[in-house]
């Protein structure tokens, strides 16, 4: 519920928008990525004492697609593409003052099914090495040889995180030190750059707290196949840490409407 309803109204809210910019293109996907990621967690965590999970091949093709957690890593994916979007978004919109020059809807849209694409095939590995274990009453990943699922573990701590946590923090780093830095004023109106702040500062915030609740998850994975005598898959401490990540998809709704007023009128009007 916490992260389905507010989503769901930040989707409608960007939908209903009279401001069909880039930056609320992005930040709509970014609320579908969040949804995605609940599609998981609730069944495999929330609803899972209510229900008998089947065994068999429905069990297992019940754990490829949602309990095993394919879908909420697609989200968090998704989830990641479009921050890095986001940040080239700000870079570019804090140097050349018209961000559609740069970024036509015909690209975004481009890049936006893209960054979809690309978060379902590298998740799709993971897909077909999971099954549904009768003994555990549990998902887990079956790999015909072990070193594949080391090495892509690998993939999707260097790809899928720390590639785009660097490319991330050098593009905001230049963002701010553009914004903030003491030329900014020159040939631009106060209220432009008051707007393009404060966009920024969305931007980073939701951008840091999607690393940091990712982290954990992201780490474990990786330790789980390559020094297991610190996290083991399916413990109790790897389960843990996908806490943080539950917690990521039910933040930025309430980022959103905390440091926008925009927002929060364009919500007042569809509610």
């Amino acid at each position: 519920i916490l992260n389905l309803i507010p989503n769901l109204l930040v989707v409608l809210t960007l939908i209903h928008s009279k401001f069909k910019t880039s930056i609320n293109y992005l930040f709509l996907n970014l609320a579908l990525a969040d949804i995605l990621v609940a599609t998981s967690l609730i069944p495999q965590y929330v609803l899972r004492p209510v229900y008998t999970h089947p065994d068999g091949w429905a069990g297992t093709l019940l754990c490829k697609l949602f309990t095993g957690g394919f879908t909420m890593w697609v989200g968090g994916c998704v989830a990641t593409v479009m921050h890095v979007v986001i940040a080239i978004e700000r870079f570019y919109a804090t140097r050349t003052g018209n961000i559609a020059r740069k970024l036509s809807k015909r690209k975004l849209i481009t890049v936006i099914l893209c960054g979809w694409i690309f978060a379902i095939l590298s998740e799709i590995p993971s897909m077909f090495a999971m099954i549904y274990d009768k003994n555990h009453s549990s998902c887990f990943e079956n790999w015909s040889n072990l070193v594949y699922g080391k090495i892509y573990t690998v993939f999707t701590f260097v790809v899928d995180f720390s590639v785009p946590l660097v490319l991330m923090a050098v593009l905001y780093a230049k963002t701010v030190k553009t914004l903030w830095g003491p030329s900014i004023t020159s040939g631009t109106s106060l209220a432009v750059i008051k707007s393009r702040k404060r966009i920024t500062k969305i931007a980073v915030t939701v951008t840091v707290l999607h690393t940091l609740c990712w982290f954990p998850s992201v780490t474990s994975y990786l330790l789980a196949y390559h020094v297991p005598c610190l996290v083991e898959y399916g413990s109790i401490i790897y389960y843990a840490c996908v806490i943080p990540v539950g917690l990521s998809s039910c933040l930025n709704p309430i980022i959103y409407t905390l440091q926008s007023q925009r927002f929060r009128q364009e919500l007042r009007m569809f509610i």
